[in-house]
């Protein structure tokens, strides 16, 4: 930038005093104002296929670590535009404003001249429109099916743990072995194709103002191979791998961290990113500061800007916590004496440090376990599935503990089920189900939970719609889901249906899924439901009679996957939910009439499926799944990291008066 612009006249990056009441990173602590120059293709070197990071120190510009960005200047045949928030619409417009996606950013621009396959990947269709050549997901074994639970051969069922590219038996290309095909209905591995941005590097430059020289650390990530620059000298480096993972997006904050010495005035940093294909993933870069004892700053696009004050809520985000590897969902429970459960640990210290819970832990019993514990004992998990009984009932596993897990004894509820008919699972498997994640205690001792699946008037087909094609035929009946309560009047031994969430087919395109639950001050219950893949909107519904009638769902403003609520005894409201990333809102009034809070906690790969407990006066612990904690990668194994936050919610006292 040259010397003699005014600092006021442009927008760029002004370092500035955070805020201390938004003690958490969020988009505010980020470097916003980038700009790209290229692609610069090296897709003719030697080196392009076996080792793309090596153009990294290869040279593509004339002193590449002093470039000044000056928008619409041509250099080498490429432009320097800046980087707009289509690019990052484009691929999910509910993410924050930090992050750069390269490919996307390329794409607008350079779009594929490749014919799509056809299925595309992702779609569940009958073998018959396959070939053996087609890589297609394995399926997985399952216990309704008595089959172990390693991949097995989409096309013939062979059981083929070793991962290999090809069935041993069949000859089928088998692939992305961390996803899944349906029993005899399989999907092909995604969609890989080329662009011309293939093989290439960018340049990212971002102006920064400082008032005075400091030393700062810059936290960063890029999943592709990077150097950084600042002020032309180098302050930071990864030559990869590509961190391409299974999860619903690699985007992930502060992968790195190293030291950074700014001057006062202006400042350039200029990053250099590695593309190779799309089958190493696509590409994420964001960056921030921090001052060297761990402070926090804000970053404003003006000279001028302002920004006001948070008056209302205090929030606090600590460092991770790291729970563990774990082979569950990412889920936790918080026992009557205070003993935390999450995956196959427990705490006894609030969260800060984890042991193995022995062999009843909170992920034996399968996915989606719901818990449940009585003010004065005992704590109960129940599994999801159940086994039939007879016409309209089902049992189910559970364990019971009246010492904080010390002692853990299986026992096995009954359901009575009501209207509730086996489900199609998008893996195509058939269920009973059970309870969905959340339970609460009513005043009068009894205990209400949620469920979903297909009930006897479930006869509409998802509308799931991917490239022109239905995600799931109809033969592979699949139909929208209903949620549904029920309730204990025995300690939860034993369950009968009290009411169904009004239908709507028409609402969305999967239907009421993955019901969240809690318990108003008023006495009413308020239920979270899902209705759509990927971010869809969030919707709600009340119950004024314990569960036998419910409301019609409203639309929120919230948007994921996996909806939970927490009911705090400061008289807040927290929702939890994922995809993107790991988010927490908070309702001032307890009711779940606003939720002028959304909070990022994390955005770490995984399964997203965020889940939270009251450990303290204005505190919760937040527990998601991180795959990226090791930055490292293994395109046929998942290793799924359990971590947590500790979350302070406290009340300003302009709020509290």
């Amino acid at each position: 930038m040259p010397a003699t612009t005014a600092p006021e006249s442009i927008v760029a990056n002004f370092i500035e005093p955070a805020d201390p009441n938004r003690d958490y990173v969020h988009w505010r602590n980020f470097l916003r104002q980038w700009w790209v120059l290229g692609p610069f293709s090296f897709a003719e070197r030697a080196y392009a296929v076996a080792e793309p990071a090596r153009a990294l120190d290869d040279h593509f510009i004339t002193d590449e670590a002093l470039l000044v960005p000056h928008e619409d200047e041509e250099i080498t045949g490429c432009i320097w535009r800046r980087y707009s928030a289509v690019s990052v619409m484009n691929k999910w417009w509910e993410l924050t404003p930090e992050r750069i996606l390269l490919r996307h950013h390329h794409q607008l621009r350079l779009r594929s001249k490749e014919p799509q396959p056809e299925p595309p990947g992702g779609v569940h269709v009958t073998m018959d429109l396959f070939t053996i050549e087609d890589q297609l997901m394995p399926c997985w074994g399952s216990p309704e099916r008595g089959i172990p639970g390693e991949p097995h051969c989409p096309r013939c069922e062979t059981h083929i743990p070793a991962k290999p590219d090809r069935c041993p038996e069949c000859g089928q290309r088998v692939g992305y072995y961390t996803s899944y095909s349906s029993w005899e209905f399989p999907r092909r591995a995604w969609d890989q194709p080329s662009f011309p941005f293939d093989h290439s590097v960018s340049y990212l430059a971002a102006q920064v103002r400082v008032e005075e020289a400091r030393d700062y650390l810059l936290r960063w990530s890029s999943n592709t191979p990077c150097r950084i620059w600042a002020n032309g000298e180098e302050a930071a480096r990864f030559d990869g791998p590509f961190l391409s993972c299974s999860a619903n997006q690699n985007r992930k904050w502060d992968l790195f961290t190293d030291p950074i010495r700014l001057q006062s005035g202006w400042n350039t940093i200029v990053a250099k990113t590695v593309l190779s294909t799309f089958a190493d993933g696509e590409h994420h870069f964001c960056a921030r500061l921090e001052k060297t004892d761990r402070s926090r700053i804000f970053v404003h696009s003006t000279r001028g800007e302002k920004v006001a004050a948070e008056r209302r809520l205090k929030v606090s985000v600590s460092d991770p916590i790291y729970i563990g590897v774990t082979d569950s969902t990412p889920s936790v429970f918080h026992c009557t004496d205070g003993t935390l459960l999450a995956g196959e640990f427990l705490s006894r210290d609030q969260g800060a440090s984890w042991q193995p819970a022995g062999p009843k832990h909170l992920g034996a019993l399968g996915a989606h376990v719901t818990g449940l514990n009585f003010p004065d004992g005992p704590d109960l998990l129940f599994c999801a599935i159940g086994e039939p009984t007879e016409k309209g009932q089902a049992t189910a596993p559970a364990y019971r503990s009246n010492d904080g897990w010390r002692t853990v004894e299986e026992i096995h509820p009954t359901f009575h089920l009501g209207p509730h008919v086996p489900s199609m699972g998008e893996d195509g498997v058939v269920r009973v189900n059970t309870l969905n994640h959340q339970t609460v205690v009513m005043p009068d001792g009894s205990a209400i939970g949620m469920c979903y699946g297909y009930c006897e008037h479930d006869i509409v087909h998802t509308d799931i719609r991917y490239k022109d094609w239905d995600k799931y035929p109809h033969d592979f009946n699949l139909y929208k889901y209903s949620s549904w309560c029920l309730g204990s009047e025995d300690g939860g031994m034993t369950w009968h249906y009290r009411g169904c969430v009004p239908p709507l087919p028409e609402m969305g395109d999967e239907g009421w899924a993955e019901p969240g639950l809690a318990l108003l001050p008023n006495g009413d219950l308020l239920t979270i439901l899902r209705n759509g893949e990927g971010n869809a909107p969030l919707y709600f519904a009340r119950s004024a009679d314990g569960g036998r009638t419910w409301s019609d769902p409203v639309r929120s403003r919230l948007h994921g996957q996996y909806p939970g609520l927490l009911a705090m005894s400061n008289g807040m409201l927290v929702a939890t939910y994922g995809r993107p990333d790991n988010r927490i809102a908070v309702c001032l009034d307890g009711y779940g009439e606003g939720w002028p809070y959304e909070i990022t906690v994390s955005t770490a790969p995984g399964w997203q499926g965020v889940t939270a407990v009251e450990i303290a006066a204005d505190e919760i612990l937040v527990v998601f799944e991180d795959q990226l904690w090791e930055p490292t990668r293994d395109d046929k194994k998942v290793v799924r990291h359990l971590l947590a936050h500790k979350v302070r919610l406290e009340l300003l006292a302009a709020e509290a008066e």
